[in-house]
This record gives C-alpha cells, structure tokens and sequence, in this order.
C-alpha cells in the first residue's frame, strides 16, 4: 500500500493556467499563477496531506479533502478528513452532487467558546461549567457538527445553533460599476486593470447610495398599482447566481438591509428625474458558477450514484491474506517437529533427567546405555506446493495492489532495463483508476484555491521564487489582477511514470544528426533553464566576452591575438633547396652550413645506389657513416616537419 501511495504521489500533476485572455500581460499572469501554485503546494506540503487522504481510502474507500482559509497563515490551506466524521447524500458521488455536507469537528470547548461567543453562556451550560476559570483549567474536547446547507453554514453544538452564516468562501456583495467600466474590465489587463480598480473601489461608498436611491424609484408611489415580482433569474443576477430567493425572510442582502433602514428613518430621497439616474451592475470576484461546498470527494470501484465504492483493495485481499497466513502456521509448525522428537529408554534414565535433554552445540549426554536408548526422530519436510501456494498468493496481492516487484524496488530473478520499466508501466496501468481519481483531486484543488484567491485576496501576497540565472522573482498577487474567463487545468496522466533514459538517448542521436535545435534538446535532458542556456551556447560562439560579463577594463587586458600565416602550399623537408634547409632548421635552434646539408645529401644518395647495386652489407664503412648522417638529419626532418 505504502509503495503504491509513494509512487503516485511522486510526480503530481502541476497546473496549467489559460488566462482569460491572449494579451501578453495575461499570459505572463498565467505563467505566475503557475509558479505561485507549485510554490503553495510545496510550503504546505500538499504530497503529505495528499498521502493522508489516499490512505484513508485504502482504509475507509473514500478520500474526502476540505479546502479553507487559515487565517493563521491568511492564505488558503487544505486539510484531509476522516470520512468517517463526514454526512452526505447516499446518492451523490462527489461534493456537487449532494444537497448538503454535515461534518463532525472536534475541539477543545475553550476554541469553541471563542468561534461562537454570543452562545458562550449556553456552551458552559451543556457541560455544566458557570465560569470561564474553570474552562481555562479542564477545556475538554467537544464535538459539534458543521452543516454546508445550500448556501448557507450552520453550526450545531448538541442541540443548539451556534451559528448561521452564509457561504464565505463566495463574494455575495461584489462591486458597483457602470455599464462601460463592465466592457473595460473584460479587456484591460495588467497595471491598466489594477488602476481602475482602484478608482472603481474609491467610488463605491457613492455608487452604493446612487443604487439605493434608484431602488427608491421603484417603490410604487401612492395611487399606483405595485411592481410586479422580478423574475428568479433576475433575482440570481442581482445577488449572485445559487443564492436563496430574496423572498424569504432570513435572507435579505446588505443593500436591501440598508434601504430598509432608511426607509423607517425617512432619510431614503425619492429622485424626480428617473431618466438621469445612473444604472449600476455588480462585479463579483468569484470563479465557480454557483457557492459550493469547500470538500473534495472521490472513490474508486464504483458502480453505482454511492458516495462510497462496492469494493476496496484491502477487501479483495483479505482471503489471500488469510491463505498467506495459513500457510506460515504451516511452516511454523513443521520447523517445530524438524527439531526432532528425543526417544529415551526408562532403562537408561528417569522421566525427569530425560526432560532435561537439549541438543545443543557441544552439547553431552552422559549415561549407561545412551547409544541404545536414546534417539532422535525428525519430521519429514513439507510438500513444495505449501511453499509454491504462498508464493503465488502474494503475488496475486501485488498484482491486486498494483505493487510489482518492480515497482517496490525489488529485483527478481535476471530482469533488463526495458523489461523492468515495461513492469513498472504495467503496474501504473493497473493503477489507471487510481490516477484519474487523483488528477480529478488534483484539478478541483487548483479550483478550489484560486475561487479562494479572488474572494480573499483583498491585500497584495506575495511569493519568491527562483528564475532566470537563480535569481528571485517576487510575485505579487492580488484579487484586482485576476481576470474572469481564467481556467485551470492539469495535464491528465502526469503521474504515470516517463522512461526518461530512452528520450534522452534519442535526443543525442537526434541531436548528433542536426534533428533538434540545442533548447529542444536541453529541454528534453531536463535541463534548468534551457532556453537560457541556449542562447549562452549561441552567444558563446559569436560573442564570447558578453556571456561571462566582461567589461570593458576586463576586455582592455585581453593581449592582441598573435597573427599567424596559412601557407597555401606545404613541401616537403626533402624536397627544400639547401639554403632554405639551412633557415628551418635555425628556426629550431638547430645550427648547419650549406656545406654539410649537401654532403649529407650526396652521402645518402652515394648509400642508396650502394644499396641498389651491391647491398650495404659490401661497405660497412660506408654503411656506418651514411646511417650516422642519415640519423641525424632525420631528427632535425622530425623537428621542422610541422
């Protein structure tokens, strides 16, 4: 189980944001966001909250993550849950599905005491304590349950209602901006956006009284018949698409509260000219289409609309497991009797000394008679099929498990390198379920965090990650600068192992014969930063002094390069006039006349017609002097010949 965990969470998949527009300031906010997510996960160590969940689905057949916002860290956080401390409906496989999601929470009664103080004085009550004192002292764990009801939160400790709020993790009030500001904000982009949404957020303390006074001109006047009810779908535009009908008593918005309120006060202007009136829409910062409950939600080997799968891996197991186990009592018991069973004659000694018998090393067993009456009898062995049964049924579980040998690390008998990653592939297919339920966790995370984002991040955050030359970049994010129509995705199947030696090797080989350009091939080796390394492989060869950063003092210390003269014809040592024998050879520091290059010359050639004629061995003399002559010139031939 533990290798299968490790394994699919190595290699998680990474986001990919489409920004909601093709301008270059949103492609370079989408490669940010990009960076910023891989840089939240590993600060919060999601692979361990990620091992967490998957193992209670291993244990419970259901992974349940919930998404929230730590206000300890003032940034969006994610938590595994135990499935068993959650409540959903029977008929819903996921989060969405579901009209509701209850989840049991334990804590300590003092953090309650402090989440919900307006019931303070009923929570001591339930546990009977009447100061604050006595909490400080005991603070007992308590459990209370947190219902996600539609779009609405409530909070139920026994059975009181500590609490009722609305879905917080979706903007319900949004900001007031006119008709043309709407068509701006779906193109600017960048600083452009971030500065008119400074002006629009300056003018919403007026716009908010210009739309309670234009709400004013819809009041029926005296004499005239009512308005008639707006439609649903008006209604959902005005506040927020899933949000609870206006109708009902418990859900008033914070303008339609605050015209009430001027309404009793008589301090709510009715406008003469209706026409001149100002019309407003609202922005909302929210990227899901409708408030959703902040949990995710997946299982494996589901056949029905169950939150919960028919089957797990343990479950199918279990009867090879007991088999495995069967078998060892076997082979236990069998070593126990392969120890011998000692036979004593009563002749030879009493039933007491004979229970003292060991066959240890170097041990003795003395008496009269021992040869005869004593012995020991050993049980046979086991039949091979006992052994060959619990082999299999473990590899029946591995293959259950998706746990080859390969996979765990273990080697088995004589494997290739091809062979051995054909069976890590297999086992990752088997494991096909298990990577789509991951990447499906994986996207609705993403989501999850950046619907976080644009409702939360009201203040600028901030992240430092390395770039270019391992230099810091520094990242500021704010929800102003998040675009609607941004999407984000993953790419599915990322978990699944790469044979990266193969595409190395065939990118030399395709390197070698001019097929890939350098920054394909650095990017295929996995090198950082190919396309940088790239172009200091280009500048290296036409600007060599740029690529190391010499300035202009470094480069007035470089000395001249020395002039050096190709001869367009090259001859021979041999073949040189004496007098210009004579200059190479000075060149080497090698000092001779004329006179003794052409006497060394009119000596060989006096030794090769030697040679042709009569054989060197007729003239030793000569064959010595001309050999001593030929010698030397030989070396200096040696020296100059380059």
């Amino acid at each position: 189980m533990e290798a299968v965990i490790n394994g699919v969470i190595a290699n998680p998949p990474k986001p990919n944001v489409i920004p909601g527009s093709g301008s270059e300031d949103s492609k370079e906010l989408g490669m940010e966001l990009t960076k910023y997510f891989s840089l939240k996960y590993d600060e919060r160590n999601f692979k361990e909250t990620l091992r967490k969940g998957l193992r209670n689905l291993y244990f419970g057949r259901i992974i349940v993550l919930k998404k929230f916002w730590d206000p300890k860290i003032n940034d969006f956080n994610t938590r595994a849950i135990d499935p068993r401390k959650i409540r959903m409906s029977k008929h819903s496989t996921k989060e969405d599905d579901s009209e509701f999601i209850i989840e049991e929470i334990e804590d300590s009664l003092l953090a309650v005491m402090r989440r919900f103080p307006a019931k303070l004085k009923e929570i001591m009550g339930v546990y009977g304590y009447e100061d604050e004192d006595e909490v400080l002292i005991n603070n007992p764990m308590v459990k209370y349950k947190e219902a996600w009801i539609r779009d609405y939160v409530c909070f139920k400790l026994n059975d009181i209602i500590l609490g009722k709020i609305r879905n917080p993790y979706w903007d319900w009030d949004g900001l007031a901006i006119t008709p043309e500001e709407d068509q701006m904000l779906r193109t600017a982009t960048g600083d452009a956006r971030r500065n008119a949404m400074i002006t629009i957020r300056n003018e919403q303390e007026k716009r908010k009284r210009e739309k309670l006074e234009n709400i004013a001109l819809m009041a029926p006047q005296p004499g005239q018949p009512p308005a008639p009810p707006l439609p649903p779908e008006a209604i959902e535009r005005s506040r927020g698409i899933g949000a609870i009908d206006a109708n009902e008593p418990d859900a008033p918005s914070d303008d339609e509260k605050k015209k009430d309120d001027l309404l009793e006060q008589g301090n709510l202007p009715v406008l003469e000219n209706q026409e001149t009136a100002q019309t407003y829409q609202s922005y909302f910062f929210n990227h899901f289409d409708r408030p959703r409950k902040p949990y995710i939600v997946a299982t494996l080997f589901n056949n029905e609309n169950t939150p919960v799968g028919q089957t797990d891996m343990i479950t199918q197991s279990i009867p090879l497991q007991e088999n495995i186990d069967e078998r060892k009592r076997d082979i236990t018991e069998n070593a126990k009797i392969m120890n011998g069973t000692i036979l004593v004659d009563s002749s030879v000694m009493d039933k007491a000394d004979a229970q003292k018998l060991r066959y240890e090393a170097q041990g003795i067993i003395w008496g009269k008679g021992v040869l005869q009456g004593v012995k020991r009898e050993t049980g046979p062995a086991l039949p091979a099929f006992v052994m060959d049964d619990m082999v299999d049924s473990r590899k029946q579980i591995d293959e259950l498990m998706a746990a080859s040998s390969a996979f765990k690390g273990n080697r088995e008998g004589q494997e290739t390198k091809a062979g051995r990653l054909a069976l890590i592939q297999q086992s990752f297919l088997r494991l096909n379920e298990m990577v789509q339920m991951i990447d499906y966790v994986l996207y609705e995370s993403f989501n999850w965090d950046y619907q976080l984002m644009k409702v939360k991040y009201t203040e600028h955050h901030f992240a430092k990650v390395l770039g270019e030359d391992d230099a810091a970049e520094t990242i500021t994010l704010i929800q102003d600068d998040f675009e609607d129509g941004t999407e984000i995705h993953i790419i599915p199947g990322k978990t699944l192992p790469e044979d990266n030696e193969f595409k190395y090797e065939q990118a030399q080989n395709d390197s070698k014969n001019g097929l890939l350009a350098p920054i394909d091939y650095l990017r295929i080796a996995g090198y950082d930063n190919p396309r940088m390394l790239a172009k200091n492989m280009f500048m290296s060869k036409v600007a060599p002094a740029s690529v190391i950063g010499l300035t202009d003092a470094d480069k007035a210390k470089i000395p001249s390069p020395v002039p050096q003269t190709k001869m367009a014809e090259t001859i021979s040592f041999a073949d040189l006039p004496p007098a210009a024998k004579v200059q190479m050879l000075a060149r080497i520091g090698v000092t001779v006349t004329e006179a003794q290059v052409v006497a060394s010359e009119i000596a060989k050639s006096i030794m090769d017609g030697a040679a042709k004629g009569r054989g060197l061995a007729a003239e030793p003399d000569l064959e010595k002097r001309v050999t001593a002559d030929e010698g030397a010139l030989g070396s200096v031939q040696a020296k100059s010949n380059y």
